[in-house]
């Protein structure tokens, strides 16, 4: 009886063993250090969009990510291309982000971010006529296996500059 009652207590005791100490928690995150390599693949992707670059504007989505634009249906994968090529061939098109306007979280996990900016998006609308209209988005990120940092939602919205601002601001 002892020996069974031993084997059976035996796998406890490794698996406790197996456990991590206390206080040997996972080191934080370093916020500032995320966002800046999030921040060089924006400012990589904002020089894709005034060199026309579709691989380079493009190469920051995730294959399961999704693409808001205002008035259109959510794009994901292949969409994502064919929205941007369009963008891309439009003449007029220019994304002038606004000073000040941007704004970024990480989550303690590390392997989620979040960013904001506001931007004046200038393009040719269906009737043909160039507009500029003030533009917000709101992009997740999330840290692929590889290191590498790639968009998985990426949420835009046209508003007005008259817009009260919201209460407490």
């Amino acid at each position: 009886m002892k020996n069974v009652l031993l084997l059976s207590i035996a796998p406890l005791a490794l698996v406790a063993g197996c456990t991590a100490p206390k206080g040997a928690e996972k080191p934080a995150v370093d916020e500032a250090s995320v966002i800046a390599e999030i921040r060089k693949a924006e400012a990589a992707q904002m020089a894709a969009f005034k060199a026309k670059d579709l691989t380079g504007a493009t190469d920051v989505y995730a294959a399961e990510a999704n693409f808001i634009m205002p008035g259109e249906a959510p794009a994901g994968g292949e969409m994502i291309t064919k929205g941007f090529e369009a963008m891309l061939a439009d003449p007029a098109f220019k994304l002038e982000p606004v000073e000040g306007g941007d704004i970024a979280w990480v989550a303690a996990s590390g392997d989620l971010a979040a960013t904001s900016f506001t931007a004046n998006m200038t393009s040719t609308g269906k009737d043909g006529k160039v507009t500029t209209e003030p533009v917000i988005n709101q992009t997740v990120w999330k840290k692929r296996d590889d290191g590498k940092w790639k968009i998985v939602s990426d949420f835009n919205a046209t508003y007005s500059e008259d817009a009260p601002a919201p209460a407490g601001e």
